[in-house]
């Protein structure tokens, strides 16, 4: 079935969950920013950094407006949004068909693209709506970083679930080894637990925001990050970037790969590596003296 649309179709994508699966939407949002009348709806976890990320695109929270003749495309699949599109009534509805709705068109499910770049599973929409695309996938925000001679390297150890990151330890020894560099810590607000565990030598820095959070790292020369929220945000916002993976596939959540971004990880099987799995802290520290050094060039 391919759908025919009109003029200024109206189009609301139920955004995910996670930080770093909303950011794996970019390429499908920044197809259709320019094309149609685009909506993101967003829960209250991902709504601040979603709407800063994608301003002035429109963005709200999961509550039902008057609004009719519009297409939901369902990437939450939960009670929540299955409330949302019942009492929306759109004139189609598109989702996974494990979701809590009948959909009138479905997505294939997210293990039918285990060999594929995360963003695979989200613009698969446009071929399940009959558009059209090429295979670029731009992962670009609303902004983007400037070189402007900084000098700090960012490391953010921590991500939103702890079986992905390597322990705090590995991280403090990484930091020793670039301690000719200008070092210091990002943490976010669920990560107070390991702020006594870093040496008074590092410098700490908290984060309360997203704003705050753009702010910091923008300011930075380059970021070395978990695989989480930290590592897709600098991402978006093309800062040089070392995204370090201790379980998740590299190829299915780092599709950024370029030369100043690059990922570093062992897994070909997402979430199933072994909990002893160490960094290689010699590898990562050349890569990323490697990519600090040739940002001037």
């Amino acid at each position: 079935m391919k759908y025919n649309f009109v003029k200024n179709e109206l189009i609301e994508i139920i955004m995910p969950p996670p930080i770093g699966d909303c950011i794996m939407t970019f390429p499908l949002i920044n197809h259709l920013k320019f094309k149609f009348n685009l909506t993101l709806v967003c829960n209250e976890y991902v709504y601040e950094t979603v709407s800063f990320l994608q301003h002035p695109l429109k963005s709200k929270l999961l509550s039902v407006d008057n609004l009719k003749d519009k297409i939901i495309v369902d990437f939450l699949s939960n009670n929540e949004s299955a409330y949302y599109i019942k009492y929306s009534k759109p004139k189609l509805s598109v989702g996974f068909k494990d979701g809590f709705w009948k959909y009138d068109l479905q997505l294939k499910q997210p293990t039918e693209f285990k060999s594929l770049p995360a963003s695979s599973i989200f613009l698969y929409a446009l071929v399940v709506l009959g558009l059209d695309y090429n295979n670029s996938l731009d992962f670009s925000c609303s902004n983007e970083w400037q070189y402007k001679n900084q000098q700090k390297i960012l490391v953010a150890p921590s991500a939103g679930n702890i079986s992905r990151c390597y322990a705090i330890e590995e991280f403090i020894l990484l930091g020793k080894k670039l301690s000719d560099k200008n070092i210091a810590f990002i943490l976010g607000p669920a990560d107070k637990h390991i702020r006594s565990s870093i040496p008074l030598q590092f410098e700490v820095i908290d984060t309360s925001s997203i704003e705050e959070t753009i702010t910091i790292l923008s300011s930075s020369r380059m970021v070395i990050a978990s695989e989480g929220g930290f590592m897709h945000i600098a991402a978006s916002y093309k800062i040089p970037l070392l995204g370090l993976f201790k379980i998740a596939s590299v190829e299915n959540w780092f599709p950024y790969d370029n030369y100043y971004q690059v990922g570093i990880g062992d897994s070909v099987n997402n979430y199933n590596a072994l909990p002893e799995t160490k960094m290689d802290i010699m590898l990562i520290t050349e890569k990323a003296i490697k990519i600090y050094e040739s940002i001037e060039n």
